[in-house]
């Protein structure tokens, strides 16, 4: 069970590329030329990323003029100087082809399409980022990007986040953006991702999910569930904090009710997050009241969990220290770990506890077992 839990000179000039190409248009810029930041080459002119938002027109323009397009297309570049010196003579070279836009020789292109349009893409890569509205084409060097799409009044989707592999091939990213408004398709999605193992894409569904107003309904069900979910989701992307601030959210909002399991769980976060304090106090609250309110098969074993808990608590205590550790915290813990042993084992004497009990009361011991393993010799 603890395993889930632990885890200069002078300035530049600036460049300005126009390249006519059957049609197509490419204009990239140096500090002040406004276009996205990215990687960029000052020995080869031309060479820094593009970005192709899609146009009704065939015709490409600037400020509206149509750029007139020669039998025999060239790329040319001018270099001024910002500082307002001596401008440097225009450099002409060929175009780079990459069959319809002109593009950087080894470019990899990206469409971004979504349902319904006029999304925002953000496509990034290191200090570089690309932007426009969905349906959206980038032309960039390749490797891996991350990117994320939001519109308002849905949804963002930053399914993105686990990077995107772009290479010379074309590729087209198609997003179904859901509305924010959908609670139960929300769930829904969540609850696949979560199922999938992609705590990267869960969580920030989860998070969106507001409680329910009646209580006694499947929607609040399914809210009380998706904390406990989205709590384990945090544990696992290295988010204690996350953790606690979800458990918390369910203790609290009914604190007279029976969620034994969400206290313990709060308190094995709060111990993971090294709030050892709050942490042992949340497992003397399971073994106080929350055991009381439990059926009467289970409060023996309800006790050992807590004292699992207070010995969890312990050994992150421990485990979290610089250093030799003094001999009476060693002492102190071994005495926490013994104390949990004698408890299961009474509880399991008794034999009637619910599955889940049991099944956490089994899974607490094999995890104690390995942790004292890892004491120092007393």
């Amino acid at each position: 069970m603890a395993s889930m839990w632990k885890a200069a000179g002078r300035r530049p000039a600036a460049v300005l590329v126009l390249s006519a190409v059957l049609g197509g248009l490419t204009a990239c810029g140096g500090d002040k030329a406004g276009t996205p930041d990215g990687p960029s080459d000052d020995s080869v002119f031309g060479e820094a990323p593009q970005i192709l938002p899609e146009t009704p027109n065939d015709s490409p323009s600037v400020s509206g003029k149509p750029v007139k397009s020669d039998s025999a297309p060239i790329s040319k570049v001018v270099v001024t100087d910002p500082s307002g010196g001596t401008s440097v003579p225009p450099v002409y070279r060929p175009p780079v082809s990459s069959g319809g836009a002109a593009g950087p020789t080894g470019s990899a292109e990206v469409r971004f399409e979504t349902a319904p349009a006029g999304a925002t893409v953000v496509l990034r890569q290191g200090k570089s980022t690309f932007t426009g509205p969905t349906p959206f084409v980038a032309k960039v060097p390749p490797g891996t990007y991350t990117w994320s799409i939001s519109k308002e009044g849905f949804l963002p989707d930053s399914s993105g986040s686990g990077g995107l592999q772009l290479v010379a091939a074309p590729r087209t990213v198609s997003v179904q953006l859901m509305n924010a408004n959908d609670w139960s398709g929300i769930a829904d999605k969540a609850d696949a991702a979560f199922q999938a193992g992609t705590c990267e894409q869960a969580v920030p569904l989860y998070r969106t999910l507001d409680r329910p107003r009646e209580r006694v309904s499947r929607m609040y069900e399914r809210w009380t569930e998706s904390r406990m979910r989205l709590a384990r989701c945090s544990q696992r992307i290295n988010d204690p904090a996350g953790a606690v601030e979800a458990l918390k959210s369910l203790r609290d909002d009914n604190p007279g009710g029976v969620n034994w399991r969400a206290v313990y769980e709060l308190g094995l976060a709060q111990c993971s997050n090294l709030s050892f304090t709050e942490g042992r106090r949340t497992f003397g609250e399971l073994d106080g009241q929350i055991r009381n309110r439990v059926a009467s098969e289970n409060r023996p074993a309800m006790r050992a969990l807590a004292y699992y808990g207070r010995a969890y608590c312990g050994f992150q205590d421990f485990d979290n220290r610089t250093g030799t550790p003094p001999q009476s915290l060693v002492t102190a813990l071994d005495d926490d770990f013994e104390r949990f042993f004698k408890t299961a084992e009474t509880a399991r004497e008794q034999g009637a506890m619910s599955p889940e009990v049991n099944k956490l009361l089994n899974e607490a011991v094999s995890d104690a077992e390995a942790m004292r393993k890892r004491l120092p010799d007393r």
